[in-house]
């Protein structure tokens, strides 16, 4: 059986509405060099659902992509009812209101991630916040549980209009910092992640004046804390790791094919056939991560006190597409 809190993660397409808004989105990369792998069939997610519900899995994830704008969409969520699982599901929140209806209906459906940027809304105009706004709060009025999704990629990140939206809404904060992708994404380099705190501080401690909870979504570095104190602080009221368990975010491409994680885009083994070859994937996976955690992402990584049994220098992505890391990690 798998551990109790594993939930798969379905990319059921790596098709998005909104990828011109988005500079450092993970899917555009694979998307538009893989033309006709980008949407999983109905079928292949029934079957490999049915593998996990054999082997123990309670609740999964939708992602994209955006989710929404799959074709069968509203067929993957009847199956989701079908089968009895719980789910999850990250969106952007521009989606019509046939749709909300259908995300507001399915009792399964329990968590929804909107992703937030600022930028959305200076790009796009009045039209889109009111779709985007009226969505959120639809979802939130049908009894999800709701996290704002955001990712901060300067050191003087705004976060004003995110923490009074959450607290309006009363909905949680999931945040991360910006980490590498495939192809040409910006992101800030490891060793540069001191120059946040002072913003992130303030951020913190904004949210925990208004009674918000927050939850990071993506490891950071020890390193880029002044000392011990401050650890602290952001462990209780930021909700501050420094390493994951990457395979319970297990992740299943449109083409059926697996990863590590999310981002781990380079790590992937082909598409699942049957039990036999998904408990083969899994102890492959089990092993690489071991190999990863132990891999220093950068030079100073490999001589400090933290790394590597307090931390394991970042999100994996930095140990497989940062150019600051040497290239001699073999998969």
């Amino acid at each position: 059986m798998l551990d109790s809190v594993f939930a798969p993660t379905f990319a059921i397409t790596y098709d998005c509405n909104m990828y011109r808004y988005c500079q450092y989105c993970y899917a555009k990369d694979f998307s538009l060099n893989n033309p006709g792998r980008n949407n999983m069939s109905i079928e292949d997610f029934r079957k490999i659902v049915k593998l996990f519900i054999n082997y123990g899995v309670k609740e999964i994830v939708l992602v994209g992509g955006e989710p929404t704008v799959h074709k069968d969409f509203y067929l993957f969520l009847d199956y989701i009812k079908e089968s009895g699982l719980k789910a999850r599901m990250f969106t952007n929140g521009f989606y019509s209101k046939e749709k909300s209806d259908i995300i507001c209906s399915n009792r399964r459906l329990k968590v929804l991630f909107f992703h937030y940027d600022d930028h959305y809304f200076d790009s796009r105009g009045k039209k889109f916040e009111y779709i985007y706004m009226n969505n959120l709060a639809q979802a939130k009025a049908s009894g999800k549980d709701i996290y704002l999704r955001c990712n901060f990629d300067l050191p003087d990140f705004q976060f004003k209009k995110l923490v009074s939206l959450a607290s309006r809404l009363d909905t949680k904060i999931a945040y991360s910092f910006t980490t590498p992708a495939p192809g040409d994404v910006p992101y800030t380099k490891l060793t540069q992640y001191a120059r946040y705190l002072p913003q992130y501080r303030k951020f913190t401690e904004t949210a925990k004046k208004r009674g918000l909870r927050l939850f990071l979504a993506r490891p950071l570095p020890l390193c880029m804390f002044r000392d011990q104190k401050d650890i602290n602080f952001f462990k209780k009221y930021a909700d501050l790791h420094s390493t994951c368990v990457a395979i319970k975010d297990l992740t299943i491409n449109p083409d059926t094919s697996m990863q590590l994680c999310l981002v781990t885009f380079a790590l992937q083994k082909g598409p699942i056939g049957g039990m036999r070859e998904l408990l083969s994937k899994m102890d492959y996976f089990k092993k690489l991560e071991k190999r990863l955690h132990r891999f220093p992402p950068t030079r100073e990584c490999s001589e400090c006190k933290y790394f590597w049994r307090q931390c394991q220098g970042g999100c994996f992505s930095f140990h497989i597409y940062s150019q600051e890391v040497p290239r001699h990690f073999k998969c």
